[in-house]
C-alpha cells in the first residue's frame, strides 16, 4: 500500500509526506497499518482540538465570552494576517494579559502577503505572528481563569497541561491502562 502523500502546486510536487498509521481494536491489537506502525512522532498541531476541549470543559470559553472566531484561533494554526493578529490580541485583552506572556516564540507569518506587510510596516518580531499564538493565548486564559502559574504554562507538570493530557488519554483510552 502506498504511504506517501504528494502536495502539488500545478504540475510540480511542492512537498511529500510519508504516512505512518496504526489502527487498534479495543484490546489494543493491531488490526491495520500503513507505513511503520511503530513510528513515533509528535502530536503537534493535531492536539489543538483536545487543547480547546480543555477550555470548554473547564468553563474558560464561557467565562471570557470567547467568540466563534476566537475559538477558531485557539484551535487552529494561523497565517499571521491582520485579522489573526487582532484576534489573538482580543483574546489576550479579554484575559488581561499582553503578548509578553506568550511563550510560543516568533516566526514570520506563513502567508506571503502577511510577510510582505510585516517587512513593509517594519513590525518588530512578536510572538503574535507565531502560527500557534492563538493556542497559547487559550492556554493562558485557562491559567488566568484557574489562577494557575503563568510562567510555566508549557511545562508538562502544569495543571492545565495535565488536564489536556487527561483529555487526550480519555480519547485514546489510555487512562484504562494507567498510561499517563
Amino acid at each position: 500500500m502506498l504511504n506517501n502523500v504528494l502536495i502539488k502546486r500545478g504540475d510540480k510536487i511542492e512537498s511529500r509526506h510519508t504516512i505512518h498509521a496504526a489502527v487498534l481494536d479495543k484490546n489494543t491489537k493491531l488490526i491495520a497499518s500503513v507505513g511503520n506502525p511503530d513510528f513515533a512522532t509528535y502530536f503537534r498541531s493535531s492536539a489543538k482540538p483536545f487543547q480547546t476541549l480543555a477550555l470548554f470543559r473547564s468553563g474558560v470559553v464561557d467565562s471570557f465570552d470567547f467568540t466563534k472566531k476566537e475559538i477558531v484561533l485557539v484551535t487552529a494554526s494561523h497565517n499571521g494576517e491582520d485579522f489573526h493578529i487582532e484576534g489573538v490580541r482580543s483574546l489576550l485583552d479579554k484575559i488581561g494579559l499582553d503578548e509578553s506572556y506568550l511563550k510560543c516564540g516568533f516566526h514570520l507569518p506563513y502567508y506571503p502577503g502577511a510577510i510582505e506587510k510585516f517587512y513593509r510596516e517594519k513590525h518588530c518580531p512578536s510572538p503574535l505572528f507565531n502560527n500557534c499564538s492563538g493556542k497559547h493565548a487559550g492556554m493562558l486564559a485557562a491559567c488566568v481563569y484557574n489562577n494557575y502559574e503563568l510562567a510555566t504554562y508549557l511545562e508538562p507538570e502544569h495543571p492545565h497541561q495535565q488536564l489536556i493530557l487527561e483529555i487526550v488519554s480519555e480519547f485514546g483510552e489510555l487512562f484504562s491502562r494507567g498510561i499517563k
